[in-house]
């Protein structure tokens, strides 16, 4: 019936993802006419070796929700409750069939030092972790999601979670734990830039990297993050729908 169709990016999209990587050209018949992007850094993989969608149909938009959340201050009474009592506080984007593997290194961080709070946010809030043993520094917190948590968060962790491109929209550098190589082999193409985004494979890598390593100040991720997620998706999308997608069908 000539109507376009258009995908809006609701995850990672990379040259690992098989669902965005086409190596021949099938015709376009199940595929979208355009796809709006979360930034400009999945241009990349499309072009001539890659026939899912033409380079000249995708346009980054940003992402509405991000925005929303930035619009509104963090809540303040629990943040300042812990850094009366932490030095820092990190953000766990928790993943269900990484969890075996997440929470034993969680452990392993919470004890080397004290001073050091870790929120561990949950895919389904309604799920219980009372096999799970968790130290005194360790939080559960199911009644903020991952995006009101990284408004005040000095650093986020995860295995391969989406959110490490996020945390970066926040000013949030992630250390990433490199399990078994998952972070680098997901990530590595991606989030290539050290001063935002370190992997480490032990503990006493992660508690360094938090003392140690030169990252960029917050408004120095901020800016550099735009790649990853463009700012002010009402206005960005307005205008490709209406110049790019609407005015092409009028010419």
């Amino acid at each position: 019936k000539g109507v376009p169709v258009v995908e809006i990016q609701h995850g990672i999209i990379n040259a690992s993802h098989t669902a965005y990587n086409y190596p021949k050209d099938f015709g376009n018949r199940l595929t979208p006419d355009y796809l709006f992007t979360y930034g400009t850094k999945e241009h990349e993989i499309f072009g001539k070796n890659n026939h899912f969608i033409s380079s000249d149909a995708v346009f980054a938009v940003g992402y509405y929700y991000l925005d929303e959340i930035c619009k509104n201050r963090p809540n303040t009474d629990f943040n300042s409750l812990l850094y009366k009592k932490y030095k820092k506080i990190v953000v766990c984007s928790l993943q269900d069939p990484f969890e075996e593997y997440m929470f034993p290194f969680l452990e392993q961080v919470a004890l080397l030092d004290t001073s050091i709070c870790y929120l561990l946010i949950p895919r389904n809030a309604h799920k219980s972790y009372e096999s799970f043993s968790l130290e005194d520094n360790l939080f559960i917190v199911k009644d903020l999601n991952i995006y009101e948590c990284l408004q005040f968060a000095d650093f986020h962790v995860t295995i391969n979670s989406s959110c490490a491109i996020e945390s970066l929209f926040f000013g949030v550098p992630n250390i990433l734990f490199d399990y078994e190589g998952w972070a680098c082999s997901y990530f590595q193409n991606i989030l290539n830039d050290q001063k935002h985004t370190v992997m480490v494979k032990s503990a006493k890598e992660f508690i360094t990297a938090i003392y140690s390593h030169d990252f960029y100040q917050k408004t120095e991720i901020i800016d550099k993050s735009r790649q990853f997620i463009e700012r002010d998706f009402s206005e960005n999308i307005t205008y490709v729908i209406n110049e790019k997608v609407l005015g092409t069908l009028n010419e």
